[in-house]
């Protein structure tokens, strides 16, 4: 029992100082006003003034927690579209969806994003009561259900949008692949908020290179950091950032 306290509060003192030394690496000065909007679970840091009634956002894991979504309808009148195969958030929202007058204009699809086109496994959690299942099995589980998975871009074909301004990722260790897609496709939001899953449940001890050259390939392709939340990130195109200080 002792061992087992020792080692998570080492886990946890090696989890801040990476968080920090990535914090002193990437976070960047500005002068844009973040906001969180949705709850201490479920919400997200963003700059609130670059959104209004004509953005067009794709938030990516719902869990059971949809608050960021629903309140980017309810303050700037966005259009959301949100997406998750996993069984429990498809009830949950199309729950909250039939009995939430906000809720009732989000746009919700049941598959998930990939780097491409295909039927993929969703691992479970190890904890039963946690809804969060994940393509990369972060948490080396059996179970698991199969779902329909698309790209960014043929999702974007589907539902005939050339560009989007926001895009949310929140899906357990697959964003490295979903950002490189990004990237190699030629999508670029004006915002993107990813939680980097590997944070709280590492596959190895090389996990924070992995984030690291996520957040630099996400540099080179022309975004910057503006704000930190623990693991979730919130990136902003250097030019609307360096538009803002002028």
């Amino acid at each position: 029992m002792m061992l087992a306290t020792m080692k998570r509060k080492l886990f946890r003192a090696k989890q801040l100082f990476d968080r920090q030394s990535l914090k002193t690496s990437f976070l960047v000065p500005h002068e844009l006003r973040h906001q969180r909007l949705g709850t201490d679970y479920g919400g997200w840091f963003i700059p609130v003034g670059l959104f209004n009634a004509s953005s067009l956002c794709y938030c990516f894991g719902a869990g059971e927690d949809i608050s960021f979504d629903v309140e980017m309808i309810k303050r700037f009148g966005c259009q959301v579209f949100t997406f998750d195969p996993t069984p429990r958030a498809l009830a949950y929202v199309r729950n909250l969806m039939a009995n939430e007058t906000d809720a009732k204009n989000l746009r919700f699809y049941d598959f998930g994003v990939w780097r491409e086109n295909s039927m993929m496994k969703f691992f479970a959690p190890r904890n039963e009561a946690h809804v969060s299942h994940s393509i990369l099995n972060l948490q080396d589980t059996a179970d698991g259900f199969e779902a329909q998975c698309y790209t960014l871009q043929s999702i974007m074909v589907k539902l005939e949008h050339t560009s989007v301004d926001l895009i949310k990722l929140d899906i357990e260790g697959a964003e490295y692949a979903v950002l490189g897609h990004m990237i190699e496709t030629g999508i670029r939001p004006s915002v993107i908020c990813v939680e980097f899953d590997e944070g709280p449940n590492p596959k190895d001890g090389a996990y924070i290179d992995r984030i690291g050259a996520s957040i630099s390939r996400l540099g080179d392709y022309g975004y910057v950091v503006t704000h930190m939340d623990f693991w979730n990130f919130t990136f902003v195109l250097k030019d609307i950032v360096h538009d803002s200080a002028a």
